[in-house]
């Protein structure tokens, strides 16, 4: 094969210009350069860029120390994303390209944020759209987050919509971190409370129950049930103590797992105080995701089906796919939401209706989502105020049972020493 010839650019001092020609048209400039390989001088901040184009992430990371790597262990976290949101928003919103914007955030971010943003940089400047480049990363963005780049790339609102799912995500998160709070101070009260009754059932009761086995006395009923749960104990507590928890670690894997979902969630929906709490928050993700699509100028049917898979209850989840199929048969909105009074009440119909006739509806579920949020907020306040009291009496009431079972026979033999 011959070899392609490498021609020097002239200087400028040695290149003539002759008046006489016509200049050289673009296309006959373009095909000069892919006959040959013109060796042109470039700056140095052109050479290295190209460098830095030719290097995969590795080999990147090969040279950097160890100490100065963004190492992340497991999944970027939601408020990452969140910021990371906002400030796409602002520097697209002020007038930078996305290539501009997303090198901008792959400079200021660490860890796994870092990574991810670096391999979407690297897509777009490969001629990939972002939407599509941010949908490969399907472990990091919800199919939600993807949908909205997607319709604001093609409706010119990108910054927009970036803008509204930073929002969302932060009131998400904000609702998260209540309901955790709200219940944080109980469970710890609760977990507490079990580990102490297993230790005192397993190594304080069976020496109680000796001393009372060696006195011929009669004993009341509170104290001999407790004697017989302390041999019970005594013979089989450390078998007993690790078969309940690691039960209850299977239960809540075995409830997790799709097969038993729908029975669960069911059942869930039935308990008086978790029920409550299960409409708050499927309501409010219904109206929140739905209602961020939607404004995003997501078309109805692909909301729907993407509020659908991210439902936390099954049942809610079962009907949001309803209400897709209907929709795509010609159904209006509010009459398909009617069919589930139980779980959608008369005011998300009404409001439904209102904001499908007015064409308002994307702006009306974004209202009912902050009136389910702030109701979700007040209910995981009261909820933990009315908790917190009804785990001290309980505690409070075992203790002083105990108490009774173990002083009631004490006094009962002083008694009869002193006679």
């Amino acid at each position: 094969m011959a070899q392609k010839k490498t021609i020097h650019a002239p200087t400028k001092s040695k290149l003539k210009i002759s008046t006489t020609k016509k200049p050289t048209t673009t296309t006959n400039v373009v095909k000069k350069a892919t006959m040959l390989k013109i060796a042109a001088p470039k700056s140095p901040q052109r050479q290295t860029t190209i460098k830095r184009k030719q290097f995969s992430d590795k080999q990147i990371m090969a040279k950097v120390p160890w100490y100065k790597q963004n190492v992340s262990l497991g999944r970027v976290k939601t408020l990452d994303i969140a910021m990371m949101s906002k400030h796409l928003s602002v520097m697209l919103a002020a007038g930078l390209s996305v290539p501009e914007a997303l090198e901008v955030i792959t400079e200021q971010s660490n860890g796994g944020l870092a990574r991810v943003m670096r391999r979407v940089y690297r897509r777009v400047e490969g001629g990939i759209s972002f939407g599509k480049a941010v949908g490969a990363e399907q472990r990091t963005f919800s199919s939600t987050f993807v949908s909205a780049i997607l319709v604001g790339e093609n409706s010119g609102t990108l910054a927009e919509n970036l803008k509204r799912l930073a929002i969302q995500m932060e009131r998400d998160l904000n609702l998260r971190r209540n309901v955790q709070s709200a219940m944080l101070y109980p469970g710890i009260v609760l977990t507490i409370a079990i580990v102490l009754g297993f230790g005192v059932a397993i190594f304080v009761l069976p020496d109680l129950a000796d001393i009372f086995d060696s006195l011929n006395v009669d004993l009341p009923l509170t104290t001999r049930i407790l004697i017989a749960l302390a041999h019970f104990f005594e013979n089989y507590g450390l078998i007993v103590a690790p078969i309940t928890f690691i039960g209850i670690a299977v239960l809540i894997w075995f409830a997790r797992q799709k097969a038993t979902r729908p029975f669960f969630d069911h059942f869930y929906l039935s308990l008086p105080i978790v029920s409550e709490f299960t409409h708050m928050l499927n309501r409010a993700r219904f109206t929140r995701t739905a209602g961020t699509l939607l404004q995003s100028g997501t078309p109805i049917q692909e909301a729907l089906e993407i509020t659908a898979n991210i439902m936390p209850n099954y049942v809610y989840e079962k009907s949001v796919e309803r209400m897709r199929r209907e929709v795509g048969g010609g159904s209006d909105f509010s009459d398909i939401i009617a069919q589930y009074p139980d779980l959608y009440p008369k005011m998300i119909q009404r409001m439904i209706a209102v904001g499908d006739r007015s064409a308002s509806l994307g702006s009306t579920l974004e209202y009912l989502a902050d009136f389910y949020e702030e109701r979700m907020l007040v209910l995981s306040k009261n909820l933990s105020s009315i908790l917190e009291p009804i785990l001290l009496v309980t505690i409070g009431g075992i203790v002083g049972l105990l108490a009774i079972s173990i002083l009631t026979p004490l006094y009962s033999i002083l008694s009869a020493v002193n006679t």
